[in-house]
């Protein structure tokens, strides 16, 4: 399914164009985190519901939290990003809608079901010193513009305790909390900068 995606997302002039007004389209980038658009096309390639095969495919989908029980695909018209676990396995997929004007009860960011597993850029951690931003699209502005070591929580109150022993285990001694600049923001920073600091 997530190279289904990628494929999409590389022919999508959409997509691209939102990833290019955020500036951060790369090719590099879009290959080397498996990034993806969902187009709701994908049940066109997939067993017909009306067979043993489409229904339980569906299911597993619908189980996985890839599809919902209307039929839809859960991340549709979103920019995904596929978060693996420590052994390279996709738990966890943050989604972005694209679309202008969404209404209220639309949220724009999208997760799967279910807690948050997994870190985004893994690779950081080579270095002792990282940049931590509050989501995945703002740690791939710093990406795109070469500073590779940085990865993201889910949003201001999800620095996961995956995320905290990743930075213990691999020793790291210098973080750049870079969480937007906005009263939120300055307050999870502060908070953890007092955590990561003990």
């Amino acid at each position: 399914i997530i190279n289904y995606y990628a494929k999409t997302l590389k022919q999508d002039k959409t997509a691209i164009a939102y990833l290019k007004e955020r500036c951060i389209y790369s090719e590099e980038a879009l290959d080397f985190f498996q990034m993806g658009f969902v187009d709701r096309s994908l049940g066109m390639h997939l067993p017909s519901r009306r067979t043993v095969d489409g229904r339980q495919l569906r299911d597993s989908l619908a189980e996985i939290g890839l599809y919902r029980s209307s039929g839809h695909e859960h991340f549709r018209a979103s920019i995904v990003f596929p978060i693996a676990g420590d052994q390279g396995n996709i738990f966890e997929i943050y989604g972005r809608r694209i679309t202008r004007n969404l209404a209220k009860d639309v949220p724009a960011h999208l997760y799967l079901p279910g807690p948050h597993i997994g870190i985004w850029n893994r690779q950081c951690f080579h270095n002792k010193t990282i940049i931590l931003t509050e989501s995945i699209i703002d740690a791939l502005s710093f990406w795109v513009q070469g500073f590779r070591d940085v990865t993201a929580s889910y949003g201001i109150g999800g620095f996961t305790r995956e995320l905290h022993k990743a930075f213990i285990d691999n020793k790291i001694e210098q973080v750049f909390i870079a969480y937007d600049c906005d009263k939120a923001g300055l307050k999870a920073a502060t908070t953890l900068a007092a955590t990561l600091g003990a």
